[in-house]
C-alpha cells in the first residue's frame, strides 16, 4: 500500500526527499531543518511543483514530468 502511494507522487519530489534523508537522520534539529527548508525550496521551483498545483486548483490528477 505505501509503495503504490509514493509511485503516485511526483518523482522529482520523492528522489529530492530520498537524498535528504540520510544527511537530516545524522544531523542535529537544527541542521535538519535548514536542510528540509532548502529542499522544499527546491521542489517547489520543480515542474512538477508546478503541475501539481495547477491540478489540484483545476480539480485534477497531476501529470508527473519528473523535473
Amino acid at each position: 500500500e505505501i509503495s503504490r502511494r509514493v509511485a503516485a507522487w511526483s518523482p522529482a519530489a520523492v528522489q529530492m526527499g530520498k537524498r535528504a534523508f540520510q544527511p537530516c537522520t545524522d544531523s542535529d534539529f537544527q541542521s535538519a531543518t535548514r536542510l528540509m527548508g532548502q529542499v522544499m525550496a527546491l521542489n517547489s521551483a520543480t515542474d512538477d511543483a508546478r503541475n501539481g498545483i495547477a491540478a489540484f486548483l483545476k480539480g485534477e490528477r497531476p501529470e508527473w514530468v519528473g523535473r
